[in-house]
């Protein structure tokens, strides 16, 4: 079945056609080397698997439509639950928040053990606060490769016990 076969119920204008299938066989064949075209002043995206030209609007509205029928098609889950459950943080989230420590990820894309050019600083993706994120309360800072790691390192820097010690 191709895009086109799904347009019977189509809201939108009809100025222009849908699309054009069977494009590689016409004049219209520039577009399998472009992607698509733009005919009378509304663009055609190129789908190679069916050699067709569809409407670029039309693409969104068929985009919707599915993503609509397959919410439609999804069984509702039960969200409420019978009782009320208390918060039920991971030991490590509780040990976070019992000695005020918060982590960001810097977003850096580097390899481990990465230093800075300018400053020869080692370079970690995730840094670990505590007394809040980069803030004037801020006790101490950490950083690592990994979250844990960031979170390791904050924790001997602090001579702190981690949350799976005894």
């Amino acid at each position: 079945m191709t895009d086109l076969d799904q347009l019977a119920d189509c809201p939108l204008h009809r100025r222009t056609p849908f699309g054009v299938t069977g494009v590689s066989n016409t004049q219209l064949s520039i577009a399998r080397h472009c992607g698509g075209i733009t005919y009378q002043n509304e663009a055609y995206v190129y789908n190679p698997i069916t050699d067709e030209l569809v409407r670029a609007d039309v693409l969104k509205w068929l985009a919707k439509k599915r993503k609509q029928e397959k919410k439609a098609n999804t069984p509702k889950t039960m969200t409420d639950t019978l009782f009320d459950l208390p918060d039920s943080p991971s030991p490590r989230l509780r040990w976070m928040r019992e000695h005020q420590i918060e982590v960001i990820d810097s977003g850096l894309d580097h390899k481990p053990g990465d230093e800075c050019e300018i400053t020869g600083n080692r370079l970690y993706r995730f840094w670990a606060f505590q007394g809040g994120k980069q803030t004037k309360t801020e006790i101490a800072e950490a950083g690592g490769d990994t979250e844990d790691q960031a979170i390791v390192n904050l924790a001997r820097k602090l001579n702190l016990k981690l949350w799976n010690e005894a």
